[in-house]
């Protein structure tokens, strides 16, 4: 039997080659924002992007299949704390295909790291299939972003 209580609470960390202001503004800036994050197969719709970086703010973006753009998944969350490259939090609601909506909380804290940024991240709660999906879906985003942000 699959348990469906959502327990979990995702762990990340990594460090990108890039000064802390860079990968502070790829996850508030919708042009950065829309070249890196998502899933493999998916796309952020850029014109989704409605993004008011400051507590209480709200966060838009709806993510696109990329061989079925008719498959959209919307996230909505509202910025409970924000510090201006140390800290993201914020509580969001996940709409996705086959899934439904689920409910949790994003703290996303960037650290200098040498010449570089270490990012720490923690989310949730999930059920352990969506922690699974979740971390596969950022793992495939940092990879993107690693590249965003270093090009060379």
């Amino acid at each position: 039997m699959t348990d469906l209580t959502p327990t979990v609470e995702l762990h990340l960390s990594r460090t990108f080659a890039a000064p802390r202001e860079l990968v502070f503004a790829a996850f508030v800036e919708p042009a950065l924002l829309a070249r890196w994050f998502g899933p493999e197969g998916w796309s952020v719709d850029p014109e989704s992007i409605d993004i008011d970086p400051r507590p209480g703010g709200n966060y838009h973006l709806t993510l696109v299949d990329d061989s079925d753009p008719a498959r959209r998944s919307p996230t909505n969350a509202k910025f409970t704390d924000i510090v201006e490259n140390e800290c993201i939090a914020s509580e969001e609601t996940w709409d996705a295909p086959g899934i439904g909506p689920t409910e949790m909380h994003l703290i996303v804290e960037f650290a200098d790291d040498g010449d570089g940024t270490r990012l720490t991240l923690r989310q949730g709660p999930y059920t352990p299939r969506i922690a699974r999906m979740a971390q596969e879906g950022w793992e495939r985003s940092f990879a993107t972003l690693d590249k965003l942000l270093d090009p060379g």
